[in-house]
Order: C-alpha cells, then sequence, then structure tokens
C-alpha cells in the first residue's frame, strides 16, 4: 500500500515453515509513516499474522503439528551438530524441552549454554546491605550475608558489630529490617545481585569489607564508584591502602610471630603489633601477575612464598602505597633487583632505626618460580635466560639453588607486602 515499514523487535524468533525454509519472525511494535512523520500507528500483530494467511504464508510452528524427526532435522541444520556428539546434544535439547516444547527453546538452551560454559568465570552472586545514616547502601560482612541468605522469611538473626548488637528481620527475599537492640534504631535493608568475577579475584577474606567489590564489566560500571557519571568512575580508595590492625591472640597474628620469632628469638625482638596491608590497586596487579605466570609455567613451578623484606619506615609507607619498586634498591650482591629473605633474622639487619625505636618489618607473598643463581654481575639488562628454549629470562636468583634463603625478583608486580611487623630490639 506504499507505506515504508519500520519494525521495533525485542526478540527475533526461528520457526520452521516446510521442510527447506525456515521464518525469522519479528514482533512488531509499530511502524512509521513518510507522509505523516508524526503518524506513529500501533499494530496488532493479529492483523498481520492475518495478512500473512490471506496471501497464503503457511501458519507458525508454534500452531503446526511438528514431528519429532522434523524438530532434529532442523536442529541439525541450525546448529550444525550433524555427528555422534551432535546427537547426543540433540538429545538432551529435545529432553530439556520436552514433548510439548518449542524448538526455539532447544536453539535458546544450546545457545544459552554454550555461551555459559564460555564465560563461566562471571556469575551472578547475591549482596545482603543496609542503608545508612546518608542513605547509602553499605554490604554486611561475608559471614553475616550468609546467615541472612539461609534464613526463611520472618526469622530474626542476631549479631554484634564492636559493643552494639543488632537483630535483623528477613522480610521476604529480597528485603529485611535492621535495629540496633539498644537504641531501637532501625535501617531497611535490601538484597540484590551483581556480577562477581570467579577467576580468583578476590580479595582476601581476613580484610575488611573483603566481599564488597564486584565488578560489572559488561558495562565497565564499577559498584561502590565515586561521582554521578557511572561510564567514567571511579572506584572508591582502590588505590588507597587500608592498614588493619590484627589481634595479636589470633591465630593469624600467632602464625606470622611463630616465622618471625623462629630466626629472631624473643630474647632479642619484642613484637608490639601487627598490621595488615590491604591495598586492592596493589593485590589485582599481584594476582594477575600470578595467573600470568601459572599459564607460562604451571602451578607446580610458581614457589609462591612468603618472604621478609627489611628497610626504614618511610620505604615501607612508599611500599604500601606504590608496591616495590627495585629501581630504589641499592644492594646488589646477587644481582639488580627486590631482595626478599627467607628468615626474618636476616632480614631485621636491614631495617633502620626509628625515632621512636618501634622498627618495621614487611612479611610478603612472593612468586619466586623458577630460580638462578645470582652474582654482583647480573643486571636488569643480562638477566640469565632460561634453558627451556622459551627464551624467557628466569624469575629470580638465589644465593643458593638448591637450599636458597635469599630470593632477588625482578617483576614488581610479583610481590605482596601482606603485613607490616612492627617490633622492638630488645636492650
Amino acid at each position: 500500500d506504499g507505506r515504508e515499514i519500520i519494525a521495533i523487535a525485542t526478540e527475533i524468533t526461528i520457526e520452521e515453515i516446510d521442510g527447506k525454509h525456515i521464518r525469522l519472525s519479528l514482533p512488531y511494535k509499530g511502524w512509521y509513516t513518510p507522509t505523516n512523520k508524526n503518524g506513529v500507528a500501533n499494530v496488532d500483530i493479529d492483523v498481520l499474522m492475518q495478512k500473512e494467511k490471506d496471501e497464503g504464508a503457511p501458519p507458525p510452528i508454534s500452531r503446526q503439528k511438528t514431528t519429532e524427526d522434523d524438530k532434529r532435522t532442523l536442529l541439525a541444520n541450525i546448529l550444525q551438530l550433524n555427528d555422534k556428539q551432535g546427537d547426543m546434544t540433540i538429545d538432551m535439547l529435545l529432553k530439556q524441552c520436552g514433548s510439548d516444547g518449542n524448538i526455539n527453546d532447544a536453539i535458546d538452551a544450546y545457545y544459552t549454554s554454550k555461551y555459559e560454559k564460555e564465560v563461566n568465570k562471571i556469575k551472578y552472586i547475591s549482596l545482603w546491605q543496609w542503608k545508612d545514616d546518608n542513605n547509602e547502601w553499605k554490604t554486611y560482612k561475608n559471614e553475616q550475608m550468609k546467615k541472612v541468605e539461609e534464613m526463611k522469611v520472618g526469622e530474626k538473626y542476631s549479631f554484634k558489630v564492636g559493643s552494639h548488637t543488632y537483630s535483623f528481620v528477613k522480610l521476604n527475599d529480597k528485603t529485611g529490617q535492621q535495629e540496633n537492640t539498644s537504641t531501637n534504631k532501625k535501617r531497611d535493608c535490601r538484597k540484590i545481585k551483581v556480577k562477581h568475577v570467579e577467576s580468583g579475584d578476590k580479595y582476601p577474606e581476613f580484610w575488611n569489607d573483603s566481599g564488597a567489590y564486584y565488578h560489572d564489566f559488561d558495562s565497565k560500571q564499577l559498584y561502590y564508584s565515586s561521582g554521578n557519571n557511572q561510564s567514567n568512575a571511579v572506584e572508591q580508595d582502590y588505590i588507597k591502602p587500608n592498614l588493619v590492625q590484627l589481634d595479636l591472640t589470633s591465630n593469624m597474628a600467632k602464625h606470622i610471630e611463630k616465622h618471625f620469632y623462629a630466626t629472631a628469638p624473643k630474647n632479642k625482638h619484642e613484637i608490639i603489633k601487627i598490621e595488615s596491608v590491604q591495598n586492592r590497586y596493589l593485590w589485582d596487579k599481584y594476582y594477575g601477575a600470578k595467573k600470568a605466570l601459572k599459564k607460562s609455567i604451571g602451578r607446580d613451578k610458581l614457589n609462591e612464598m612468603n618472604l621478609w623484606h627489611g628497610t626504614d619506615t618511610d620505604t615501607i609507607c612508599k611500599i604500601t602505597k606504590l608496591g616495590f619498586r627495585k629501581e630504589f634498591n641499592f644492594t646488589c650482591y646477587y644481582g639488580e633487583g627486590t631482595y626478599f629473605a627467607k628468615n626474618a633474622g636476616y632480614s631485621v639487619n636491614y631495617c633502620k632505626k626509628p625515632k621512636n625505636n618501634v622498627y618495621q618489618i614487611l612479611y610478603c607473598k612472593a612468586l619466586c618460580g623458577e630460580w638462578s643463581i645470582g652474582s654482583k654481575d647480573k643486571t636488569l639488562t643480562n638477566w640469565p635466560i632460561k634453558q627451556d628454549g622459551t627464551g624467557q629470562i628466569y624469575d629470580s636468583l638465589v644465593n643458593n639453588t638448591s637450599n636458597p634463603i635469599i630470593w632477588v625478583i625482578h617483576d614488581d608486580a610479583r610481590v605482596y607486602p601482606m603485613f607490616i611487623v612492627y617490633f622492638k630490639i630488645k636492650k
């Protein structure tokens, strides 16, 4: 009739017409008439389908009897599953859709499964949050979220944060209410879903709010971001180190003390404080380096170790912000790079005496990988090459290849400063 049709579709449906043809159906929402630029008329889909019928078009598959063999043939052709493995896949798809299922359901199930396998590192997870006095949503700790998620609607859950006790009531599957049992102040709570990377890009569980940061890679938007322009968002405090003091009676602190005192004995040293260095920027660099190294040499050769690094307090402050930087190391007895030791007793010799007489030493995670013997003539430009034909340089240099106690590392990202140990030297 001379009108130009512009179809607005929300999906495309593949339907069988006969043994040789298929139809791509668009669910029309409206049309545009060039002679009347403001004239947009709604179209009744039944009218369009009646027009198809009047013109002799076969009815859609949803109103047409299709045999199981027809479905199998069409699936094999569309999905290109023409081998024995393909037959098994088609069997599974048809079983999923059931005898009354549309063939489109089988096609959708196939591509959904294929897509999920390709992006299996990404999944949705649930977060429970509470609203603070600034109307900002704060995420509960992992153990609290787990408890709330397992609760039934109407159940109550009590927990302590510092000196305060709170009562949580689950109103439904997506909302709840938190109440301070001392002040009776109530807060709204909610459940949201966010995409989370399962590949290991998590932060250590003992970090404060370790589960509060999740990335939405599809929209390039970061949750917990600053500013209203989400397309150019910056994650809050991403590069800022958070130093959290450990309870010296905790198992983690006792473990660190044990390793320290093993070679820096108690009769000469006294640990007075241990802080966890929580810097997501540095951790992401470290974990990225770990994944890359694991792919190149294998998990068994990673040699991820807990090593000590002694220096002055000002440098330790810079390391917690910037990470290690090999260009500032001037000790090159085993080659150029950053030095780490197995024994705290060795590294304390490099700790400079501060004004308050409280020394600091770093307890680090280090990826030592494959190593070679070090020497003074080993510089960053003539680092020894591995003998495996890859042309890659060794991951570290050591003082002794069979029983090393000193490692020199050239890649700054392969070391993370996990803890700062504060100690005094007894007189």
